[in-house]
């Protein structure tokens, strides 16, 4: 277990976690966010009128949302990684029988489980460094949907790697491809045509024990322009085709 020393010191917000129902009754991330975003500046506007201070505003920034979107997170980590998230309070430590053992894993100042690594000294951005651990879940799949969304529906190998940037999520290629293979839109631009199914043959294409040319086929096309001297004159073309050969004259 690698602790790391601005993490040394835990610090919860003391918000509720948003109820996974909120999670589960909405296919859209963005309108689950702006739902916890309300409900937390109505929990500061009745902590704030309890405590007789300012009204805060309800104007919604980009930190509210992100904020919002740790909340949801850290609800799903404690019910998928609870005896993970007990033992890291605890010991410091995950069990020995978790999958999540291999990736040293840490609790951030917002309660997250992240993957701690080696990689804490290197000139990268704290979310790529320490990506946020998850695993098959209802908003692992909306926050998959929505990248798959933000870039303009790229192919599962670009999602999964644009996802994976800040998430380490377990089965995550496998998440990925059954998530980009339900967008519609994907499916219309880039689905093959069902190949159509064939007559079947004549039987004069079937004939044994026939001479070459007994059955043809005649393909005539034409006119073509050809100049000859200082004058244009049109010719045609035929080919015949042996049925049973495939030869051509």
């Amino acid at each position: 277990m690698t602790v790391l020393p601005e993490d040394a010191a835990i610090q919860v917000e003391n918000f509720p976690a948003p109820s996974l129902s909120v999670v589960q009754k909405y296919s859209s991330l963005h309108k689950i966010l702006r739902i916890v975003c309300r409900l937390r500046q109505v929990l500061w506007c009745w902590k704030a009128k309890k405590l007789k201070l300012p009204t805060p505003s309800f104007r919604l920034e980009a930190g509210d949302f992100q904020r919002a979107l740790n909340l949801c997170i850290r609800d799903v980590q404690r019910v998928e990684f609870s005896k993970e998230l007990r033992k890291l309070l605890k010991d410091g430590e995950v069990p020995k029988s978790s999958r999540t053992r291999i990736l040293t894993p840490f609790i951030d100042r917002e309660g997250i489980i992240r993957v701690g690594g080696r990689l804490h000294h290197a000139s990268m951005p704290y979310e790529e460094k320490h990506p946020i651990i998850l695993t098959d879940h209802e908003l692992t799949r909306l926050i998959v949907w929505d990248v798959h969304l933000k870039f303009n529906h790229c192919g599962p190998e670009r999602t999964f790697y644009e996802a994976g940037a800040r998430y380490w999520i377990f089965g995550g290629r496998r998440l990925t491809k059954r998530i980009v293979a339900k967008c519609v839109k994907c499916r219309r631009m880039f689905g093959k045509p069902m190949p159509p199914l064939m007559a079947r043959l004549p039987k004069h294409r079937l004939a044994d024990r026939v001479f070459p040319f007994a059955n043809v086929g005649i393909d005539f096309f034409g006119p073509f322009w050809i100049i000859i001297g200082r004058r244009r004159e049109k010719r045609y073309g035929c080919i015949f085709t042996c049925l049973v050969t495939r030869a051509v004259r």
